[in-house]
């Protein structure tokens, strides 16, 4: 979303005092000169809530996140403390010296590095081998591509054809409350590249040909 619709949903929501709770967890993974900002910084009611974690750059293991609450501070830590008490201590002084010492901002850089080159690879060989009315995205970050299947194909049944094969992917229809994207997937390319991955994507093309 560009910055200035960003801005324009904030205001829009602010102006009928509506709260918006902002998912920023692949906001370090960006492929463009600067990071795009949160919304929180459009928000002059302080009804943006922000939301990030390490588990997609530093340590998915730790599922160690933070939240930027606002006016919500209060409730937020009430609600936290209720459904999971306290996050591991340990885990967050380690994290705290990692990113104090500037290793951070360091290793983030050679993962964004990584991270293109791993989706410029998986985008070649889909758009070359895959039907040619595939439709996938191009994101400017993160780690996963969206896919639709050409000729409606049914995303779930090609799930289940997948898992046979140790592929996983997503179907499209469990990110909508309305039971919509039934001829799309999510693919991650946010692992280390090698062959079973080629080799992968062409198993997932010969059951999309299917």
């Amino acid at each position: 979303m560009t910055e200035s619709n960003k801005k324009q949903v904030v205001e829009l929501l602010e102006l009928h005092n509506i709260p918006m709770i902002e998912d920023d967890v692949y906001g370090d993974l960006y492929f463009t000169e600067k990071r795009g900002m949160p919304a929180q910084k459009y928000s002059k009611k302080g009804l943006v809530l922000t939301c990030s974690s390490f588990s997609k750059t530093a340590a998915p293991g730790y599922r160690i996140g933070w939240l930027l609450a606002g006016r919500f501070s209060k409730k937020a830590k009430i609600i936290k403390r209720a459904l999971s008490c306290s996050s591991s201590l340990i885990n967050q002084w380690t994290l705290a010296e990692f990113i104090t010492g500037y290793q951070y901002d360091r290793y983030l850089i050679k993962l964004r590095e990584i991270l293109k080159c791993n989706k410029d690879r998986m985008l070649s060989k889909i758009q070359t081998v895959f039907p040619a009315d595939t439709q996938v995205t191009n994101p400017q970050g993160g780690c996963v591509l969206w896919l639709k299947l050409p000729n409606n194909k049914d995303a779930k049944q090609l799930f289940y054809q997948a898992i046979e094969e140790n592929i996983s992917i997503i179907p499209g229809d469990v990110f909508s409350p309305s039971n919509r994207y039934k001829s799309c997937i999510r693919i991650s390319y946010g692992i280390p590249w090698n062959d079973n991955i080629i080799v992968a994507l062409d198993k997932l093309n010969k059951m999309c040909r299917s």
